[in-house]
């Protein structure tokens, strides 16, 4: 399905509900809110480009697995991205970030969620850290990097430092 609209696609409290296995949207200043039935994998549409949002958030959720095989990127201020495999009692509610494609929030938040498994091999660009604004070699994935998988919300992370062996990288101000 191909989903566009100036204004929004959907709303934080009235989600468009597909059952569709293919969704390519742009939402505009208002997001994009989509709750899909079964399995879903962004792009492989047409022309455009994933699912894009100038402002709003991008909230994507299904109840099979989610592939985010074309980008997802929000651009405006204070626009969050959460995409979600909900959990079933069965098994499948996968997520998988292809290589070559990028999960992108210039000024917030990313919320990657599974019921089942993650696999990132793509990018996830996080708060004030859109392309261009991350030092060379410094986005996830990081060869060697902790991820930090839950089936519960973590806690908040504390004021100060919270890794292990902190390093400034060289020529990061």
């Amino acid at each position: 399905i191909f989903l566009q609209a100036g204004l929004g696609v959907g709303t934080a409290g009235n989600a468009i509900e597909t059952p569709v296995a293919n969704l390519e949207s742009s939402g505009g200043s208002g997001g994009v809110f989509v709750s899909n039935i079964g399995a879903l994998t962004t792009g492989g549409i047409g022309a455009m480009d994933g699912v894009s949002a100038t402002g709003g958030d991008i909230v994507v959720t299904t109840t099979g697995a989610l592939t985010i095989a074309e980008n997802v990127a929000a651009t405006g201020a204070l626009t969050d991205v959460t995409l979600t495999a909900a959990d079933a009692g069965a098994a499948g509610q996968n997520l998988v970030l292809n290589g070559g494609a990028t999960i992108s929030s210039a000024l917030a938040s990313v919320t990657l969620q599974a019921g089942d498994n993650a696999t990132i091999t793509g990018v996830v660009w996080a708060p004030g850290n859109a392309p261009g604004m991350v030092p060379p070699n410094h986005e996830i994935p990081v060869a060697g990097a902790l991820v930090y998988v839950t089936p519960n919300t973590p806690p908040e992370i504390p004021a100060g430092a919270y890794c292990e062996q902190c390093e400034e990288p060289p020529g990061y101000d």
